[in-house]
């Protein structure tokens, strides 16, 4: 599931972005419960690296992530997690009042001896605070590789 932001170098990627608050969330339905086993959690490229900090990921059958067992650990910055969770539902919290930006998420399920990303039916945020063309589907768009002045989508 490639879940928001691939561009060619120097071009500009759709990131999500929600507004400041008190631990914001993305969320995307996959249409399906899945084991999901990995989950690449991809970060813009614009200096802002560090304003992922401190998130969780979140597998189960809530839209809210918050109502769903979270993968091991607290993680900052892109990085891949090791989840080992069903679900329909794969989500990010970030722990702390801010807003939250993702360039893309992907969830995975380990299929021997490969991986099988998993496709995306729907992504949801906890709010949308700036207009234009920056919904939470920006972060499920199969678009990844985030650069500076990303477009952006907003909780």
């Amino acid at each position: 599931m490639n879940l928001g932001c691939t561009t060619e170098a120097g071009s500009n990627a759709p990131v999500t972005l929600t507004k400041s608050e008190t631990e914001p969330w993305w969320s995307v339905d996959i249409g399906y419960e899945a084991d999901i086993d990995l989950v690449k959690v991809h970060h813009r490229k614009d200096g802002t690296e560090s304003s992922i900090s401190n998130y969780t990921v979140r597998v189960g059958n809530f839209q809210n992530p918050k109502n769903n067992p979270a993968c091991p650990g607290f993680h900052s910055s892109s990085q891949n997690v090791t989840c080992k969770l069903r679900g329909r539902y794969v989500g990010i919290v970030l722990h702390r009042t801010d807003a939250l930006s993702l360039c893309e998420v992907e969830a995975f399920t380990a299929i021997n001896p490969t991986w099988k990303r998993i496709p995306v039916t729907k992504a949801t945020q906890s709010s949308t605070g700036v207009s234009g063309d920056v919904g939470p589907e920006k972060a499920s768009d199969g678009l990844y590789n985030c650069d500076k002045e990303g477009f952006t989508t907003h909780t």
